[in-house]
C-alpha cells in the first residue's frame, strides 16, 4: 500500500497533538480503490503521560475496527 502524506482531514488541533499519536494513512489498491479512499491506522503509547482527548469532525464515512490483537479492549 501507499502511504498518503496529505494533511489528514477531520483532525483538529492536529498539531498540538502531533507527539500523541500516530495517524498513518493507506491508498487502497486497484480492487478496492472504486468503493475505499483510504485506509487508516493509529497508534499511541500515553503509558506515564497524562490523558489526552483528541477532537475530530466525522467525514461522511463508515469506519470498520480491527481490535483482534486486544480484544479486552
Amino acid at each position: 500500500m501507499n502511504t498518503m502524506q496529505d494533511y489528514p482531514k477531520g483532525v483538529l488541533r492536529g498539531k498540538a497533538a502531533e507527539h500523541k499519536f500516530t495517524l498513518n494513512r493507506y491508498r487502497p489498491g486497484e480492487d478496492t480503490g472504486f468503493f475505499v479512499e483510504r485506509y487508516w491506522a493509529i497508534s499511541w503509547d500515553l503509558r506515564g503521560e497524562e490523558p489526552h482527548l483528541q477532537n475530530k469532525l466525522p467525514y461522511p464515512c463508515v469506519n470498520l475496527v480491527d481490535n483482534s490483537q486486544h480484544p479486552s479492549c
